[in-house]
Order: C-alpha cells, then sequence, then structure tokens
C-alpha cells in the first residue's frame, strides 16, 4: 500500500482539501512579510469599495500569528489571534487523522459541535466587523475610505 493509499483510506477529498489549504496558509504566514500600511491590497472588496470586509486584515494578523507577534496581530484584526489559533488546531486534527487517531478526531468533532463553536463563532466574527463599522462611521473614516474605493472614482 502506498502513502497515497493510506492518505485515501483515512482521508476523504475534502478532508484533504482543507489539510492541503490550512498548511499552504500556515507555511505562507511564516514565510510571508506584508506591509503593515500600503502596499497590495489582497481584498477584493477593499479594492473595489475603499471599506474593509469582515475579514480584512486577517492576512496580516495570520503572518503576525506565526512570528509570535500577539499584540501586532490583535491590531490588524481582532479575531486574527483566534483564527489563526483555530486554523492551527484544525490542521492539527487533520495530522490526527492522518496518523490514524479517528477516535480523537471524533471526540474533537463531536465537541466542536456540542458547543455549537463554528457557529459562535461566526457569529462573533460577523459582530466585531459590525463594531469596527460603525466605530469607523463614527469617526468618519468610513467616508473617508469609500472615497478611495475604485467604485468612487466611476461615479
Amino acid at each position: 500500500m502506498t502513502i497515497l493509499d493510506r492518505i485515501r483510506a483515512r482521508m476523504g477529498p475534502a478532508e484533504l482539501g482543507w489539510f492541503v489549504f490550512l498548511t499552504a496558509i500556515l507555511v505562507a504566514s511564516v514565510v510571508w512579510h506584508p506591509y503593515d500600511e500600503g502596499g497590495f491590497i489582497v481584498c477584493a472588496v477593499r479594492r473595489a469599495t475603499g471599506l474593509p470586509c469582515p475579514g480584512c486584515g486577517l492576512t496580516r494578523s495570520f503572518c503576525a500569528m506565526a512570528k509570535g507577534e500577539l499584540t501586532r496581530a490583535g491590531q490588524f484584526h481582532a479575531l486574527g489571534p483566534a483564527m489563526f489559533t483555530f486554523a492551527s488546531v484544525y490542521w492539527l486534527r487533520s495530522i490526527a487523522l492522518l496518523a490514524g487517531w479517528k477516535d480523537a478526531v471524533a471526540r474533537y468533532d463531536a465537541g466542536m459541535m456540542r458547543w455549537k463553536v463554528p457557529h459562535v463563532f461566526g457569529a462573533v466574527f460577523l459582530l466585531a466587523w459590525f463594531v469596527k463599522i460603525g466605530v469607523m462611521a463614527w469617526t468618519g473614516e468610513l467616508s473617508r475610505l469609500a472615497a478611495k474605493g475604485a467604485l468612487a472614482h466611476l461615479f
């Protein structure tokens, strides 16, 4: 039995896809050093509208977390450190699945669903974005950023 046959026996295509995706994100976070301000804007929503999407700042936050810079990571995105930790734990879950520890993975999955972690985290993620947009509107930064977007130049 080849290593690929063993992987196929332990992981389905979706599991393998998430493992490869998270591996790429975590490796990129370690090796990439994005600018704190300026430089290329990864977010298509921000480039088009000038306004931050719910995930804006996560790339820089993940890169800071991968280098052990917790404070900077939180400055880029309030939930970035928690999301990086969650992604890392889920990556370790994939490693456990590859190692054949199905019982441990099943207990982890059951706990995640019992406590509705993905749902709660999604709700907190959106709430944090609404608060951020509200603060930006209150301070006037929202209209300043909107004027910088590509769409603002069309109209």
